[in-house]
């Protein structure tokens, strides 16, 4: 979220900036014949506005970025090398937090699992395809698959197989 966030501050800045007089306030002041007047106001006030938005889009936008490279990251090392165990659908519902025509397009799925050492765990993903749980009738009680670290069980992922996927 971030990252989209980020990306439309920076180009509302950016536009903002040029819209604000942002480069004939650059260019006054590497020539050094900046003037004060109600002109000059107007472009500090705009020009610094939009430059003060890209620098926040910007900060954003990278630091969205970064967050999602190091959970893709993670994600792929609990694929790669987790511990794959069968958990117990513990709670379900749809994620009305984000509508596309007024219908979520994810749900929430909870569930719990033992590790290794046998300690119950309990997992929950926020993001789940609500297409693919109505495929696969996810509800509570319905056994999943899921992949945690050895050495730390509370990162883990929920796979799910899409029956209507090729291979």
């Amino acid at each position: 979220m971030g990252i989209l966030i980020g990306g439309f501050l920076f180009l509302f800045g950016l536009i903002f900036f040029l819209v604000g007089g942002g480069i004939a306030l650059v260019g006054g002041l590497f020539a050094g014949k900046l003037q004060f007047g109600a002109a000059s106001i107007n472009m500090f006030v705009f020009g610094g506005l939009g430059l003060i938005f890209m620098v926040i889009g910007a900060i954003m936008f990278v630091s969205g970025r970064v967050k999602a490279k190091k959970n893709k990251a993670l994600a792929e090392k609990i694929f790669a090398m987790g511990v794959p165990t069968e958990a117990t659908v513990t709670f379900f519902d749809k994620n009305y937090g984000l509508l596309v025509n007024n219908k979520p397009i994810y749900s929430i799925v909870e569930f719990k699992f033992r590790d290794g050492s046998g300690t119950e765990r309990v997992g929950r993903k926020n993001n789940v395809s609500s297409d693919l749980a109505i495929r696969l009738k996810l509800e509570v009680g319905a056994k999943v698959q899921v992949k945690y670290l050895n050495e730390d069980p509370d990162q883990n992922i929920l796979i799910l197989k899409d029956p209507n996927a090729a291979g």
